[in-house]
């Protein structure tokens, strides 16, 4: 992260064609669901937490901040792809619950489901 961190900064002062890019670079945050999920939970967040209080839009703001404060300016839209199987379970979250989930996520702005079909067939 500190190299990235340092060549933006570089990219942002500097006069090259790409200054003008990286001060008006839009972000994309893709998050591996699951993991995602089951990290927030090993902070202590719990399902009520995750349904009723986290918000991808408010992430969105806090990072915006971050990268003001560290001299990075980017466009003021952040998008989150949160990615995911076809399986029954996000983390702790499972049948109904997991569709309520994301039910939920695709209600938030800037936020897009996809979900990865693990259905092989071999022959």
């Amino acid at each position: 992260m500190g190299e990235a961190l340092a060549f933006a900064r570089e990219c942002f002062k500097s006069q090259s064609p790409l200054s003008s890019v990286v001060k008006n670079m839009p972000f994309t945050i893709i998050v591996d669901g699951p993991n995602f999920v089951n990290e927030l939970h090993r902070h202590g967040k719990d399902k009520e937490y995750i349904m009723n209080t986290f918000s991808f839009p408010i992430l969105h703001g806090l990072i915006q901040r971050k990268l003001r404060e560290r001299g990075l300016y980017s466009h003021p839209f952040l998008h989150t792809e949160f990615i995911c199987s076809n399986k029954d379970q996000i983390g702790c979250f499972r049948g109904d619950e997991r569709e309520e989930l994301l039910n939920k996520l695709r209600r938030e702005r800037g936020v897009s489901i996809r979900e990865i079909s693990l259905n092989h067939d071999t022959r």
